[in-house]
């Protein structure tokens, strides 16, 4: 037990589970509560060299944000100067290279079964989602179901039951910047928050204002402006009067630009 690898403090890592072009894949226990994870490890200078570190920050903040049975969760996120670790859910199955390589129908095979509309629905699927299916993959194209049809199929239109994150699931989201900033930062998702009045923002940069969405710090050493980052589950208008509140206090004053950027001047005496 002497010469096990620790990860932080955190995870106890194990046998290889596989590896690719940036990195590699360990087994790993949870010391805390002694839940398997996997450890996916990527070498910072690789990705850099290649210009994918926009990649891996929009992988992170995607996984983040899913929460869905046939999706890896991402548990958390750390780094040192020259790795990034993802702490990931354990697929137990294998390979999924493996499962992929068994024997293929041969074209002639495949085609007639396409030609019939030969297949077989997962048990779990519901009545409503293999009558679309059956409808979609309907071989003879004048009664195959169109884009119409989908959206006002019953399936379609059966409304997405998403519950709400528990205080397990948060704890489990947070990524670990102490590498960085000596601090550990907790996310939530939170919903019915009022959009911001941003106009030149697509969804990757609004994700990334939250404190724990800034990934920025997982490659490489700010310099310069000293910069600090918040959530609130407040709409956009109270916080604004907060923080005009507190801008009096310290003898300045907000100024809001058209594009909807908040500057803090000093007032002129």
């Amino acid at each position: 037990m002497e010469d096990r690898s620790v990860l932080m403090e955190r995870y106890e890592i194990g046998r290889q589970l596989g590896h690719g072009t940036f990195g590699k894949v360990y087994y790993a226990r949870n010391l805390s509560s002694g839940h398997s994870v996997a450890i996916k490890m990527i070498d910072k200078e690789i990705i850099m060299k290649v210009s994918l570190v926009e990649q891996i920050k929009r992988e992170i903040s995607i996984m983040r944000l899913v929460r869905h049975p046939n999706v890896l969760q991402l548990f958390e996120v750390m780094a040192t100067k020259s790795k990034i670790y993802f702490a990931l859910e354990y697929a137990k199955g294998g390979k999924l290279f493996q499962k992929m390589a068994r024997p293929k129908l041969n074209e002639e095979s495949a085609r007639k079964k396409i030609a019939k509309a030969e297949y077989r629905c997962p048990r779990h699927f519901s009545a409503e989602l293999k009558e679309l299916l059956y409808g979609i993959l309907d071989p003879d194209p004048s009664t195959r179901m169109s884009i119409l049809r989908i959206k006002i199929s019953a399936w379609y239109k059966k409304p997405i039951a998403i519950s709400a994150l528990n205080s397990e699931t948060r704890k489990k989201s947070c990524i670990s910047e102490a590498p960085f900033s000596g601090s550990t930062t907790c996310i939530s998702s939170e919903r019915n928050q009022e959009p911001p009045n941003l106009h030149n923002l697509n969804a990757f940069d609004i994700i990334s204002l939250s404190t724990g969405f800034d990934l920025s710090g997982l490659f490489g050493e700010r310099y310069g402006r000293r910069e600090a980052r918040f959530s609130s589950r407040k709409p956009a208008a109270a916080v604004l009067v907060k923080l005009k509140e507190l801008a009096k206090s310290l003898n300045l004053k907000v100024t809001k630009t058209d594009n909807g950027v908040l500057k803090l001047a000093t007032t002129k005496e």
